[in-house]
């Protein structure tokens, strides 16, 4: 799945926030049952799903917007924006008391490292367990890439398919040890 940034807009149009996320399903026109309002056809359809939300430089669960289906040249452009655009840094502000860095880095699905290390400066004293007052303010690290995360995702995947495979091989050459024994059951 592509990368894609899609922009929340105020009232009168200007950017306040964004919502990055990955494509993650595609139906083709005569599948989707959706009509273009403009064109009155048919339309593929783009399926994402968020990973990263932010709005007034504050950053919230990727279910703050969930998943949503794109048309063509809202990809296009929900493509190009993630290419382009160059978000500020995120804030993340605890809303309610003894929430720690590990509940944190879950909720905004990042790497409880880069938490860490993103607010050593300004919170030098906190551990992955302290617990947080409401209202305090942390620098939220950016959501991995899309494809890191992909990436990592299937490493992981093609290494514990490799276990299992050496695991399933060992069982073999015991099978076939087993098979050359002829127990006796009468003595």
């Amino acid at each position: 799945g592509k990368p894609v940034r899609r922009s929340i807009q105020n009232s009168r149009g200007a950017e306040v926030g964004y919502g990055k996320g990955k494509i993650v399903g595609w139906l083709p026109a005569g599948e989707s049952g959706f009509i273009n309002k403009r064109t009155k056809r048919a339309a593929a359809l783009w399926h994402v799903r968020y990973e990263e939300v932010c709005e007034k430089h504050r950053r919230y669960s990727p279910l703050a917007m969930g998943e949503e289906d794109f048309e063509e040249d809202e990809v296009k452009d929900a493509v190009a924006s993630f290419r382009k655009e160059k978000d500020p840094p995120a804030w993340y502000v605890t809303t309610k008391e003894n929430e720690t860095a590990y509940t944190i880095a879950k909720l905004l699905r990042v790497d409880i490292d880069a938490l860490m290390t993103a607010n050593t400066k300004g919170l030098p004293e906190m551990r992955k367990s302290s617990k947080l007052r409401a209202d305090t303010w942390l620098v939220a690290p950016p959501v991995l890439p899309t494809y890191a995360r992909t990436t990592s995702l299937k490493k992981a995947e093609e290494s514990e398919e490799s276990e299992e495979e050496e695991e399933s091989e060992e069982e073999e050459d015991e099978d076939e040890v087993d098979d050359g024994i002829v127990m006796d059951s009468t003595t």
